[in-house]
């Protein structure tokens, strides 16, 4: 995933209605999920946090600035990479310590 700033998607359109939508994430219980977040964003740092996930042997990547986590720098990138151990459901994930009205996730 890359986070960048835009006032177009890929297809030229304008994004005024922007709304933060990543890729679908399908795993299974003892999968490890691994993501490079790469952040291309020239002046602010990000992170992920993985909602519903208990996290269990792997806080650091949790995702919540200044709690779990320390941003991820402008123009470097981070590996979140943890073993799934959570019941079958729907669980989330977004962004942390961005202004969203600049920003998109491709």
């Amino acid at each position: 995933m890359t986070a960048n700033e835009s006032s177009e998607d890929d297809a030229g359109s304008s994004n005024s209605d922007l709304s933060l939508v990543g890729p679908p994430i399908h795993v299974q219980l003892g999968d490890t999920l691994s993501v490079m977040l790469k952040n291309s964003l020239p002046t602010s740092g990000l992170s992920i946090h993985w909602h519903g996930f208990e996290m269990t042997n792997a806080l650091e990547f949790d995702g919540v600035v200044g709690v779990t986590q320390c941003p991820i720098s402008p123009h470097t990138q981070f590996r979140y990479e943890f073993e799934v151990d959570e019941n079958p459901g729907s669980y989330w994930w977004h962004t942390h310590s961005v202004s969203v009205h600049h920003m998109r996730i491709t």
